[in-house]
């Protein structure tokens, strides 16, 4: 049985808190004020820092998948995240009825279930079940290049269908005072292909793979050095995208964006390359239990968001003065959820009695 690996535990879980801390702009009035200014400009680095989440739940899904093969036991891996998936869903569609009184029937809630509309952050799982169907054969794909350049090749390829549309078609060329101020049109002229630009999530997959089969390592210092300034020019492009008018959260902003590639692999080679091996064996079962229960933390989340940050937005009307309570929003809202979520797990794993050697989000 190949050892589990706590730094991926630990990755999972900070890729879960990046979940949290972006949803904390989102849900305290931050999209709606103008950008101006160094608090601006701070926040706005705070944000594209955390955009790491996602990329890092999909690199860490072909850090540990990229091995697996056609099987009938591959496929029953799915089972547990769908069930997590409907129950939470469930748990949220009641919670949507008392708490906004949306009056939901079974026959609504049955269809958004299917829609994956019952759960307000489900965009995920609809993601994460197509690229589940298509891991044994994308993997056929990266263990068919012989060697490491070609595999460096792959993902170059990929970043160029998915990240360069992003970088370059999302501006205006023909008027040259545009780039003065972004912010003031949304008139853009497309230089580059960009119709395979929704394919992100599988230049992540193959990032994540590629780093489970070379181990890139760099110097902690140098990585904490990188990362910060890769943070800082991901802040000053949306600051500068945005200067004047609201955040500007368009298509170059997305997941798939260059900087968060960056961001996203500078901080999972930091954090893989922790040294975990003086951690107790209880430690690591606690982490293992936690990072086991993070799908489930980031789905249900959304009940807590709107719990906590109802308070916070009634209590607290002026946006900067929310930013100081950052830490013990997000701290609250990434307890709740997971403790919530573990429950959810246990309960799942009891009554089904389902195997979960198979299973990785």
């Amino acid at each position: 049985m190949k050892k589990r690996n706590s730094s991926i535990d630990i990755i999972r879980l900070v890729a879960l808190f990046g979940v949290v801390g972006v949803h904390f702009f989102l849900n305290t009035g931050f999209y709606e004020i103008q950008v101006s200014g160094a608090k601006l400009f701070f926040a706005i680095t705070v944000r594209s820092f955390f955009m790491y989440c996602v990329p890092l739940f999909i690199m860490i899904t072909g850090y540990l998948m990229n091995k697996k093969t056609l099987s009938r036991k591959y496929y029953k891996g799915i089972i547990h995240t769908y069930i997590t998936y409907v129950v939470i869903s469930i748990i949220l569609l009641i919670f949507s009825n008392i708490y906004f009184s949306t009056n939901y029937s079974i026959k609504d809630g049955f269809f958004k279930i299917l829609d994956f509309s019952a759960a307000n952050y489900s965009w995920y799982i609809e993601m994460y079940l197509g690229l589940f169907l298509l891991i044994p054969f994308i993997n056929l794909m990266y263990h068919g290049l012989e060697s490491k350049k070609h595999k460096q090749i792959l993902i170059l390829t990929f970043t160029t269908l998915t990240a360069l549309p992003l970088l370059l078609n999302y501006n205006e060329y023909r008027n040259w005072s545009w780039w003065l101020q972004p912010a003031k049109s949304y008139d853009y002229d497309k230089i580059v292909p960009q119709f395979w630009e929704i394919l992100y999530p599988l230049t992540y997959y193959f990032i994540g793979a590629y780093i489970s089969e070379f181990q890139p390592k760099i110097k902690r210092s140098t990585n904490i050095i990188l990362l910060i300034l890769a943070t800082l020019v991901a802040g000053a492009i949306g600051y500068y995208r945005s200067f004047g008018g609201p955040f500007s959260n368009g298509q170059y902003q997305g997941w798939g964006s260059i900087q968060y590639i960056i961001i996203a692999y500078l901080l999972f080679i930091l954090l893989l390359n922790i040294d975990s091996s003086g951690l107790s064996q209880r430690f690591k079962n606690i982490l293992r239990m936690l990072s086991n229960a993070s799908l489930g933390a980031y789905l249900i989340s959304y009940m807590f968001d709107k719990l906590v940050y109802t308070q916070l937005n009634s209590a607290i009307t002026n946006v900067n003065q929310k930013y100081l309570w950052f830490p013990v929003t997000t701290l609250l809202v990434f307890s709740l959820s997971l403790a919530s979520a573990l429950i959810i797990d246990v309960i799942i794993k009891r009554v089904s009695s389902l195997p979960n050697k198979n299973r990785v989000e």
